[in-house]
């Protein structure tokens, strides 16, 4: 008895310092969906990823590059070079590293999510801008329809998934077919980290699922400022119980200063 009181106040000063610290601003990095159990190559992705979310995308891509000298045909490195490389404005090396993904994995999903990524660039600011208006009025309807209006479909560009989704959650009648649709986008694009963050907070936001979200955030939250927020901001609504030590150790082990 004495062991679960000195725990529950442990847990408690830790809660303090949760709801006490900084907000966190969005972003995100990805993990290596693509390395499987090669630890050598999940510490590259991780280290590309990293460098990625700095702005360093020099130093992302050697990363990158060491996975290819060990895998030449990984189609997760070939992917991001593809990808960064897009988004950094050389598209002639984009489409030399795409045709390397569609010669090396022609049934990826990543060639596909590289074409969405094309399309992204190519969005109108005004309507972006008048999703995101509506969206935050709370005229979620109006706001999926301005995004549908924008890839003309069904299912969201890469670039804009998570934040269709989770639009979309945030009303409650829609929230049972925004967790259904974001769970086999995940499924089937497994590369990318920004729904999976996304699925994993839209998860928390329901006590019978919380936990469930706070498994998926937690292996991201190290590397992902979104992940992070959103299992911050799940360990609020659970308040500190007996048992659930280890999620506030490990959070202050990355906020040493609240």
């Amino acid at each position: 008895m004495k062991r679960v009181g000195k725990m529950n106040t442990k847990a408690a000063r830790q809660f303090s310092t949760l709801c006490l610290s900084g907000a966190l601003t969005l972003g995100a990095f990805g993990e290596a969906q693509a390395a499987g159990n090669d630890a050598a190559l999940q510490a590259l992705f991780a280290q590309a990823n990293y460098w990625h979310e700095k702005s360093h995308d020099e130093l992302a891509m050697e990363s990158l590059q060491k996975v290819l000298s060990v895998d030449a045909n990984n189609a997760q490195a070939l992917y991001l070079m593809a990808l960064w490389a897009q988004q950094g404005g050389n598209l002639q090396a984009a489409a030399q590293w795409r045709a390397r993904l569609e010669k090396a994995a022609p049934n990826s999903p990543g060639l596909q999510d590289l074409d969405s990524a094309k399309k992204m660039a190519q969005v109108p600011q005004g309507q972006l801008n008048l999703a995101r208006q509506q969206a935050r009025s709370g005229n979620v309807p109006a706001a999926l329809a301005t995004w549908r209006s924008m890839f003309n479909g069904s299912v969201p560009p890469s670039g804009l998934a998570a934040e269709y989704y989770m639009t979309m959650a945030s009303d409650k009648s829609l929230y049972p077919q925004a967790l259904s649709e974001l769970r086999q986008y995940v499924a089937q694009h497994p590369q990318e980290n920004g729904p999976r963050v996304a699925l994993g907070k839209a998860l928390t936001w329901r006590e019978e699922t919380r936990w469930e979200g706070i498994a998926m955030l937690e292996p991201m939250a190290s590397g992902s400022k979104e992940a992070d927020a959103g299992l911050r901001q799940a360990l609020l609504w659970m308040g500190p119980q007996p048992g659930d030590e280890p999620f506030y150790d490990t959070w202050m082990q990355r906020h040493p200063t609240g």
